[in-house]
This record gives C-alpha cells, structure tokens and sequence, in this order.
C-alpha cells in the first residue's frame, strides 16, 4: 500500500508544479463544502486538490490522478488495483463503526491543524468520505486519501478491523 501512496503523492507534486510553473494563481488542497442531503457534514466536504484561476479570473478545481497498481496490506482482502485517491471500502453491516468513522475522518479532513502535519510539501489531509451506503447487504463508501500520511489509511484499517470485507477502487465491479 505504501507503493500506491507515493505514486499518488509524486504525480500530485509533479502535477502542482507544472501547474505553478505555467500560472501564478494556483492553490493546493482546498477544502469546499458541497451541497445535498447527508447524513453528517464529514461527507458534504471534499478538498479539491488544486484550485487555479486563469487570465480571465474563471476558477477550475483540479484534480491529480494516477492509474491503479496493486496493493498488499498485512491481510486485508484488496481485490483489484488501488489508486490513493480512489478507495472503495465494502463493509460488513452488524455493529459497523459510523461515529467512528467520522471522528476519523474529521480528525483527518481539516487542514488548519492536520494530526501529523504537512506532509511532502503538501497538507496532510484526506480529501473525501463518501456517505456509507446499502449495497448488497453490505455498507460501500470511497475515500480519497489525498495527501495524508499513510498513518491515516493504517488508523481506518485498525478502525474498520474485522468490518472490512473488500477494499477496491471506484468503479470495480461490487458483487
């Protein structure tokens, strides 16, 4: 899992500095509340990695993405090839963790005092929760692990434990 992390975090970098080095109005890591009906305020935020505004003072929210490569975590059942900004967790419904789920990831999400802080020259945060959803009688909901430390993805393993029946990436087949 550390492999997907650092390829996440070098294309982010990467990414960030090309897009610095051709506009002067670029801004890492901003978080935006979005609209729409929720079940906790954790999963209305979302931190869009880069926010640039052009010549003609239109805003674009960029986003930086790396292709998928597999993934080994101590024992946990990953089923496809992971990207760090594009987890999918399939859990099992009896007694699952929700308020712990979002005291981690409020402990995570905000970037004015991040638990290990910066981290590579970036925040140190997560970027989404998604809202734990029904799905065959499991609970599915995505995570985009941005910039944090892979401590954060540890803390969710360690938080989830025996909840976990698959970790994917966004679009994989659910069955």
């Amino acid at each position: 899992m550390r492999n997907v992390r650092a390829k996440y975090i070098d294309a982010f970098s990467q990414g960030l500095a090309r897009r610095r080095a051709a506009s002067q109005d670029v801004h890492a890591e901003i978080r935006l509340e979005l609209n729409g009906e929720k079940r906790h305020e954790l999963y209305k935020l979302l931190v869009a990695d880069a926010i640039e505004r052009d010549a003609n003072g239109v805003i674009t929210a960029i986003a930086f993405t790396t292709s998928t490569i597999g993934a080994t975590y101590l024992d946990l059942p990953i089923l496809t090839p992971l990207a760090w900004q594009a987890v999918t967790f399939r859990c099992r419904t009896h007694e699952f963790p929700a308020s712990h789920l979002i005291a981690w990831g409020n402990r995570w999400i905000y970037d004015e005092a991040p638990p290990l802080g910066a981290q590579d020259g970036l925040t140190g945060i997560i970027h989404s929760v998604s809202q734990p959803e029904p799905k065959a009688d499991r609970l599915v909901f995505d995570v985009d692990f941005g910039s944090a430390p892979f401590q954060a993805f540890e803390e969710l393993i360690a938080l989830l434990a025996s909840h976990i029946e698959a970790v994917l990436t966004y679009g994989e087949p659910q069955n």
